[in-house]
């Protein structure tokens, strides 16, 4: 019998939808079940690590959007734990599951847990003098950093794709352009004025933007977006190829491969998977085949 590990965010406690599927769970007999609920911002990160530490589980089940993914990744490197990590989509944003090309839905999760299919991917490692994280999918550094701060004190009645670009909005009229001091892989050290610097595992973020189409969930490279000045009239021209799943066409916009970066000036905003987790300076490299996400077996497009 399988031993689940569904961690949910607590605002779906009481909604119909998460209701609808407890009972589904209530009506099956091949899995063993424990479900815990989060009450604060990095709670879901103790509850993976402690209940990994004390039970063994085939499969933690991220119930939420990114951050809460997030945080269960979080969980399971922190208890280096070998468990499978699967995905119930039922966050505002749910970008990460654009890049496994799938929905996060009950009857996607269902499948997974009945073929066991695995998808390795890639682990983010962000050390900066404060803290120690693990990310999955983007990490934006610079406006991106400022915008999550801003998302984080906002309420979304607008919807996440609408909140989100007004933040951006509100972010581009008081965010400037700083210089820059990086450290790729190949030990050159250059610096550079940027406007936002994204470090990518997958490709899309921001409640519906494609950052990289490029990037891949399991080839060992960060992609690395380096964005100079651009004005919000800019911005809103290249919005197209965000939402279309294009790579942008800029002269303020460039893309290399690494297999680390070093952001060596201070005091940057950073956001990891739509989280603010601090301020640069900050060293990113990759965990290779860092956690296993089960997905349905039907998918044949493997990123």
């Amino acid at each position: 019998m399988k031993r689940l590990l569904f961690v949910v965010h607590g605002r779906l406690k009481n909604s119909r939808r998460w209701k609808r599927i407890r009972q589904h769970m209530a009506n099956q007999t091949q899995w063993s079940v424990l479900v815990v609920y989060t009450e604060y911002s990095g709670h879901a990160i103790e509850l993976v690590k402690s209940n990994l530490e004390k039970a063994m589980f085939d499969t933690v089940i991220a119930c939420g959007g990114d951050g809460t993914l997030n945080e269960c990744v979080n969980g399971i490197m922190l208890a280096d734990s070998k468990v499978t990590l699967a995905i119930l989509s039922m966050g505002t944003g749910n970008d990460f599951v654009k890049s496994l090309k799938i929905k996060g839905s009950w009857d996607e999760l269902k499948e997974a847990l009945e073929t066991g299919y695995t998808l390795r991917s890639d682990v983010m490692r962000l050390k900066s003098v404060t803290s120690l994280r693990y990310g999955i999918n983007v990490s934006d550094i610079g406006i991106g950093g400022e915008v999550v701060q801003r998302m984080a004190r906002d309420s979304r009645w607008m919807g996440s794709f609408l909140t989100y670009q007004k933040n951006i909005v509100k972010s581009f009229l008081s965010f400037r352009s700083k210089k820059m001091i990086l450290r790729f892989d190949d030990g050159h050290e250059f610096s550079q004025n940027l406007f936002m610097l994204a470090a990518s595992n997958a490709s899309w973020f921001g409640s519906g933007l494609c950052i990289d189409p490029e990037a891949q969930l399991n080839d060992g490279l960060l992609n690395v977006v380096m964005v100079q000045d651009i004005s919000l009239l800019d911005y809103i021209g290249q919005l197209p190829f965000l939402r279309g799943g294009k790579r942008m066409k800029h002269r303020a916009v460039s893309y290399r491969r690494s297999q680390s970066l070093a952001l060596l000036s201070e005091g940057w905003p950073i956001d990891c998977d739509g989280e603010f987790i601090g301020f640069t300076p900050l060293s990113i490299d990759l965990i290779e085949g860092g956690v296993n996400i089960l997905i349905p077996k039907t998918i044949t497009s493997v990123p």
